[in-house]
């Protein structure tokens, strides 16, 4: 029984890690995308992530670069 606790334990302690590790940037993304709504394309988002978010957040950069663009003219 103490052996299947300790598992238990661990299985949710690595599920939390793993879970905020793709929460956090998501959450870092949809802070950005509302900074752009409001008219803020002063900054990148900095957020380091890999695969699909990561590629969300560099589309997200090159968007806000294309907008700074398109305003400035």
């Amino acid at each position: 029984l103490g052996v299947a606790v300790m598992a238990g334990l661990l299985v949710a302690a690595v599920a939390w890690v793993i879970s905020r590790s793709i929460a956090n940037p998501v959450i870092a993304a949809a802070q950005f995308a509302q900074q752009i709504a409001h008219g803020d394309l002063t900054r990148d988002c900095a957020v380091k992530a890999t695969a699909e978010v990561g590629e969300l957040i560099q589309a997200m950069n090159g968007m806000r670069s294309s907008l700074t663009d398109m305003v400035g003219k």
